[in-house]
């Protein structure tokens, strides 16, 4: 991924290019394999919400000039933690529930079985 260069696109006058990027989260630190009960699967949507991220052995990102960049990220733990590792730790940034994707939830009913997280 790059972004664009001002003399790559035609702009008016007095004008600069601004660009957003939206990057997902990387990967949770998280089992997701193997079949759920009704409060495993409650358990693990509060999990979800609440890990990092698997750190990956090469880079998914490069940015060449982080300072010249504004972050923004969700306040779900991997969304930071995907900042961070793309930013560095002490990069400052903007947190807020308001870059939520969406909320996970549990409907009320506990069927008595098992069955993949993904159901």
């Amino acid at each position: 991924m790059r972004f664009l260069e001002e003399e790559e696109v035609e702009l008016p006058a007095n004008s600069s290019l601004r660009q957003i990027a939206l990057v997902r989260h990387g990967e949770p630190d998280l089992q997701k394999t193997g079949k759920f009960s009704y409060n495993q699967a409650r358990q693990f949507v509060q999990d979800y919400d609440s890990v990092g991220i698997v750190v990956p052995d090469t880079p998914f990102l490069k940015v060449e000039d982080p300072d010249d960049i504004a972050v923004f990220a969700s306040s779900i733990n991997r969304a930071k933690a995907t900042a961070h590792y793309i930013f560095g730790a002490d990069r400052e940034m903007t947190v807020s529930p308001d870059f939520r994707e969406f909320e996970t939830a549990m409907g009320k009913h506990s069927p008595n079985m098992s069955m993949p997280i993904k159901f």
